[in-house]
């Protein structure tokens, strides 16, 4: 069977599947599957990929955390692709965790699937559950088809990539991410030639060169004071007894610093230009039921991305020189590394992926834009064991991305593209 023939086939089967998508994603938005707590949605995968002749089975990370790795096996002598996404939601689905960062409860979105004029509405369903029923649904195009491939298609959806960090109090499961899961996989033996990883982003682009990223802890120190013997005569800053006071005058040199780091740190690859960003995230010091104790601590939490020819320990370098700087008793700690990569050998994949694209849409995939290139992803853990690695999901409805939401439409029209770059890469088997 010719390549054409072969297409024309796959996209006839999989336009009948659009019921099935809509039932899939709404089935796997409705399993809550918050950082650390990812088994229940990997058994609820797996269980539906053995039903339909997927054969699946989920990895143990943890007692809580699972990877589901489903196959599609091919005839022999062609190439392999895994599609990958991963199972844990941007946020927790619950006001005691996610209200501090989103500050309205009505913000605070829930693992309840609800489809409205053409649109899947859900926690998890645009990062990262709906791209990967996508790649589920492109998997069952082609099993159904009757088009035999020649290399292997793998469909993994991993736990532990949305970013966490274990810091002081906060341990267990769910504060440890940034490519655990995806990690795991690799290390337990799921390698294909290839890799294409199912996520989304502003616009529909193909991206394979991401930056690494690093949480840091920067602490300054006062001594502590009952209120009533509270002194606040100190001369200057340095010299203040308070921590927060401190930290206040801190945060101004940490931001002065972001600002001449993202100006320094731009970083052209061959997808566009990368903008490494720094975020001042969470701040504690003292206890909110006992003002009436100066606090002797106070800490600041920073993220930031690392541009591919830098390091994580060259970036805590310079940020306990600007510490240093200020005169302020304070020390830096850095709880999480990550590296930035540009793939290599990533051509195949991605011209496959475009090529699919343009037959989908009549036009190019669009360029990524800097939050394509400024973000991390799983496809950081291909790049660094030299797995040709590109990402490619649906582009959100405008706007920001909350509340998550993707039409059917560009699920569809995303299975469609997947089930096109695996035909392209994993080649035709002679009939």
């Amino acid at each position: 069977m010719d390549w054409q023939t072969a297409a024309s086939k796959v996209l006839a089967r999989l336009d009948t599947l659009e019921s099935e998508l809509i039932e899939l994603a709404c089935g796997v938005v409705n399993v809550p599957s918050p950082p650390g707590y990812e088994r229940q949605v990997c058994d609820f995968l797996a269980g539906w990929m053995n039903a339909r002749g997927l054969s699946a089975y989920v990895q143990d990370l943890e007692p809580t955390r699972g990877n589901v790795v489903g196959t599609l096996a091919g005839a022999g002598g062609g190439k392999s692709v895994t599609f990958n996404a991963h199972m844990d939601t941007t946020f927790a689905g619950t006001e005691a965790e996610d209200l501090p960062i989103l500050g309205r409860p009505e913000a605070v979105a829930r693992p309840a699937a609800a489809v409205r004029d053409g649109i899947i509405y859900g926690l998890g369903i645009f990062n990262d559950k709906g791209p990967f029923v996508s790649a589920c649904i492109a998997a069952r195009a082609l099993q159904m088809s009757g088009v035999t491939l020649r290399g292997d298609v793998m469909l993994a959806g991993v736990a532990g990539e949305i970013g966490r960090g274990q810091i002081g109090t906060y341990t267990g499961p769910g504060t440890r991410g940034k490519g655990e899961g995806t990690r795991f996989l690799l290390h337990t033996g799921v390698w294909t030639d290839y890799a294409v990883v199912c996520e989304g982003g502003a616009v529909w682009a193909i991206s394979w060169a991401l930056p690494g990223a690093a949480y840091f802890r920067v602490t300054t120190r006062g001594i502590p004071q009952y209120a009533p013997m509270n002194d606040r005569t100190a001369p200057s800053v340095q010299q203040n007894k308070n921590a927060i006071v401190k930290m206040a005058h801190l945060l101004i040199a940490l931001e002065a610093w972001a600002d001449r780091y993202e100006a320094a740190n731009r970083f052209d690859t061959p997808c566009g230009r990368m903008e490494p960003r720094v975020t001042l995230g969470a701040i504690d010091g003292g206890l909110p039921y006992k003002p009436n104790w100066r606090p002797a601590i106070a800490n600041v939490y920073v993220d930031v991305r690392i541009p591919p020819n830098r390091t994580p320990l060259d970036v805590k370098r310079e940020l306990e020189q600007v510490v240093a700087e200020t005169g302020l008793a304070s020390e830096v700690f850095m709880y999480l590394g990550r590296r930035g990569y540009v793939a290599q050998n990533a051509e195949p994949v991605a011209r496959a992926v475009a090529d699919a694209h343009t037959r989908v849409f009549g036009t190019p995939p669009s360029r990524p834009t800097c939050i394509e290139l400024s973000m991390w992803n799983d496809s950081n853990v291909y790049a660094e064991l030299g797995i040709p690695v590109v990402k490619y999901g649906p582009a959100w409805a405008g706007g920001d991305f909350l509340p998550e939401r993707l039409a059917v439409a560009d699920l569809m029209r995303a299975a469609r593209v997947y089930a096109l770059a695996a035909l392209q890469l994993c080649g035709v088997a002679a009939a």
